[in-house]
């Protein structure tokens, strides 16, 4: 049975769902993409939503001193732990009876549409979640050449594919600048240091090249509702080489920092985007593991006989590896 449920199809899907209104005065809504949830803020500083990111800018700066990096690094730590368990327990007992659905609070801002968001994540691409993905690629990309094994990323990444949602131009330049990565060394065999380096550049291609602007791709593919897409590109790259999160992260500090300039509601688009990367980083955290357990019924019987699987005969099922079992 094949699964209509790959990353290209998971954002089709998004962007028919139905939005409730959320604009601010004066926008237009016809102009808005309906790809995402409904973003409820809080009235306050939308960039402290994000402090487990805000300080890895702090972590990362050798101008501060040792204690006070450290101190940043533990409290982001702790941060995106408590952001962790807070989903993994919400997205356990939401789908379960109304008194378990009060026990824990919804900690995005997507309400009970982020449940939907985590079963898209969680199936990845077909039968194969992205960590299995990752697997087979870099089963695939052992011993090859540097030039074959960048070719390989592309298609890896989705950048080779039409459907990807990718204007023709920013296909061209994201594979033109990528492609172009240390040409020395395009006929030497692709090692760890290699493949470091490779995914920290495709890293600020995709987010921020100068550590102070968002990246023209960055710019585009949020402007075009398209943050999922982006964020999936961001986790396989994680997935490849894990060394290269906190360089992820303080690119993300970046683009925090550089956006906390505007008032909320020019930054709607931004805000989904880090929503989502919260979201789809904890999902995918070493120390969670997330799963889908099929409901039996006859509509789903009939439904996935049709090769077409339907999430809402599914429920998530969410375990903290580090608790014992019993």
């Amino acid at each position: 049975m094949t699964l209509a449920t790959d990353t290209h199809t998971s954002l089709k899907a998004m962007r028919t769902a139905p939005m409730k209104p959320n604009s601010p005065a004066g926008d237009n809504p016809q102009k808005r993409r309906t790809s995402q949830p409904k973003v409820d803020l809080p009235h306050q500083r939308w960039s402290h939503r994000y402090l487990a990111y805000r300080l890895i800018s702090r972590y990362t700066n050798l101008n501060y001193p040792a204690e006070q990096r450290e101190l940043a690094r533990l409290e982001s730590q702790q941060l995106q732990d408590r952001f962790k368990f807070d989903l993994a327990m919400y997205a356990a007992h939401a789908q379960l009876s109304p008194k378990d659905k009060q026990l824990y609070a919804n900690p995005t801002l997507f309400g009970d549409d982020v449940l939907r968001l985590i079963k898209l994540v969680v199936v990845g691409r077909g039968r194969l979640n992205y960590r299995r993905l990752t697997q087979l690629f870099m089963e695939k990309t052992a011993a090859v050449s540097y030039r074959k094994f960048k070719e390989n990323l592309l298609t890896y990444l989705g950048f080779y594919d039409r459907a990807g949602d990718w204007t023709d131009l920013l296909r061209q330049q994201f594979q033109a600048r990528l492609l172009a990565l240390y040409p020395a060394r395009d006929r030497a065999i692709v090692d760890d240091a290699l493949i470091f380096r490779t995914c920290n550049r495709a890293i600020e291609l995709l987010t921020t090249e100068d550590g102070q602007k968002p990246s023209p791709i960055f710019t585009a593919k949020i402007a075009c509702g398209m943050p999922l897409f982006l964020t999936i590109a961001l986790l396989k790259l994680a997935l490849i080489c894990p060394k290269t999160k906190l360089h992820l992260e303080r690119c993300i500090s970046s683009l925090i920092l550089y956006y906390e300039q505007f008032p909320e509601r020019e930054c709607q688009s931004v805000i989904q985007f880090l929503e989502i990367f919260k979201i789809v980083f904890a999902i995918y955290d070493d120390d969670v593991e997330y799963s889908l357990v099929k409901i039996e019924s006859l509509k789903a019987q009939s439904t996935e006989d049709e090769g077409v699987l339907d999430l809402d005969n599914y429920r998530i099922f969410a375990r903290l590896k580090t608790e014992k079992s019993g």
